[in-house]
């Protein structure tokens, strides 16, 4: 039995366990999976999954870099290199920068929603976490906005290359509210486009 993990939001699909609640029953294979079958977590589709399982030897091959990685690390630490940081300082820094920082996948569910996002915005994170983007573009923006993320997501850059943008956007109130958002895409070396990034801060209305 072999496991295959989403590379948008990192589920595994074990084919030992299937997934049940969806109507795939345990035992079933990858390529017997029906092709409309998503991810249960983030919503991904099919094709955006990676086989993870390892033969002895990819596997000892892993081991060992893994094992050079970690000396790296070591001597990084104790010579107080800054090129090695932690993942829970790297969280920390996403968690409590002072700007809003949303990350969504490519089908434009959030998977990111830091603290100064849910001041900004008055969401807190377990309510927008999996949720299209749409619960903060206001709806006659709609359209624009998922035109313009969709080309992103196929040609892998933003139409104004990073530069912030004043726009609106709306509040858990209802309220509309004026913010400055700068836009990237993050790419994947093998998976290409996996998603967008934007932070955002609050602006004096018009």
């Amino acid at each position: 039995m072999k496991m295959y993990r989403c590379t948008v939001c990192g589920h595994i699909y074990d084919e030992a366990i299937g997934d049940p609640e969806h109507g795939v029953m345990p035992g079933t294979r990858w390529q017997d999976v029906p092709e409309n079958w998503v991810c249960p977590e983030c919503g991904a589709s099919k094709k955006e999954f990676k086989c993870v399982t390892m033969d002895g030897a990819t596997q000892s091959r892993q081991d060992a870099q893994t094992l050079d990685t970690t000396h790296d690390s070591n001597r990084n630490k104790e010579t107080g290199n800054t090129g090695y940081w932690p993942p829970d300082l790297c969280n920390a820094i996403l968690e409590q920068g002072a700007d809003a920082i949303i990350f969504a996948d490519r089908n434009g569910r959030i998977q990111l929603w830091n603290l100064a996002a849910e001041r900004m915005f008055g969401f807190r994170k377990e309510e927008v976490l999996g949720h299209s983007l749409d619960i903060i573009i206001p709806e006659r923006l709609r359209a624009a906005h998922w035109a313009g993320f969709r080309l992103a997501m196929t040609s892998g850059k933003t139409k104004h290359a990073g530069q912030p943008t004043r726009t609106k956007a709306l509040h858990q109130s209802g309220e509309a509210i004026y913010v400055e958002m700068s836009f990237a895409v993050i790419n994947d070396p093998q998976q290409g486009a996996v998603g967008s990034v934007a932070i955002a801060r609050k602006t004096q209305d018009a």
